[in-house]
């Protein structure tokens, strides 16, 4: 725990976050290769990209982490639904894959469309898939490999959508990718505006995709025709009063603003990037604490 929150009685609760570990592209087994995380804080928010869900590092990485801090938080990124070059589990297994191993440590929580208290704080948290934009829906399905890696269906179903270039599973479209980009905003709009005593708590909001336009200053591939994959424009939800903080990743970059209306909601990104590109300026250390300010409204601060 950060002797911050021992010091300060402001202090509601502190975390660490960090997304884009990419566990899967280290030895799978030698732990002693993977990125480690010291504990600073009772929270360790994971925003994605961890790894790939169907490889044993994702598992023991997670353990990891339980036995290191109080609560984990999980949220997917796009990485952890692809398979190998042989396809072994569709987007509904992975699902099913992070849950059970989430429920196998009693501390951590995977945020599939899940909200969560913790220290009189609410946590939302999904992936959020993005809306493409039409004009650049035919590049991105060419070239990313959210569409050549992540697949929907088995070969034994009844779809008669599959492919023969994937051994008759069926590949993930830009319209899957649409309509789980729905689902996901329109559960967060519905949470953010369900009357009830959790809507008045001081909310943080975790994504792996990033919610505004602006985490992609520094992100030089999103610049040539990938922008709308990257990011939405999310910030229309910052307007409500109790979400004071917004932790996604996705970007591979660094991002610290505060957007939004009131007294703002700080978005931060801790991308740590692949092994051989490391992101500049990630580091594991970073806190956010959550604190009430001289007006009695919580606050959300860097330390």
């Amino acid at each position: 725990m950060s002797t911050a929150e021992n010091s300060d009685p402001n202090i509601l609760t502190s975390f660490q976050f960090v997304s884009d570990i990419h566990l899967e592209y280290y030895p799978q087994h030698k732990p002693h290769t993977w990125p480690s995380i010291s504990p600073l804080a009772p929270i360790l928010i994971l925003a994605g990209d961890i790894g790939q869900a169907c490889q044993p590092s994702y598992h023991d990485f997670l353990a990891s982490c339980s036995t290191s801090f109080d609560h984990v938080l999980v949220v997917a990124g796009n990485h952890e639904f692809y398979q190998p070059t042989k396809p072994v589990l569709t987007v509904t297994e992975v699902l099913e894959t992070i849950q059970s191993i989430c429920d196998a440590f009693p501390n951590v929580t995977f945020l599939n469309k899940t909200a969560i208290v913790i220290d009189g704080v609410r946590f939302l948290g999904t992936t959020m898939w993005t809306q493409v934009h039409p004009k650049d829906q035919a590049t991105v399905a060419a070239y990313m490999n959210d569409y050549h890696k992540i697949f929907i269906e088995r070969p034994e179903s009844q779809s008669a959508s599959h492919s023969k270039k994937y051994g008759g599973w069926r590949i993930a479209t830009v319209d899957d990718t649409q309509s789980w980009h729905q689902d996901q905003r329109d559960w967060l709009a519905r949470e953010l505006a369900n009357p009830s005593d959790a809507t008045a708590l001081p909310t943080v909001i975790v994504t792996h995709h990033a919610p505004s336009f602006h985490h992609l200053e520094t992100n030089h591939t999103a610049e040539k025709g990938f922008k709308t994959a990257y990011a939405s424009d999310l910030t229309e939800m910052m307007r409500n009063p109790p979400v004071v903080a917004w932790i996604s990743g996705h970007t591979h970059s660094i991002t610290k603003k505060v957007l939004g209306g009131g007294n703002g909601v700080l978005c931060v990104s801790n991308c740590a990037g692949y092994p051989r590109a490391r992101v500049q300026g990630y580091e594991t250390g970073k806190i956010m604490v959550l604190k009430k300010g001289d007006s009695g409204v919580t606050v959300a601060e860097m330390i």
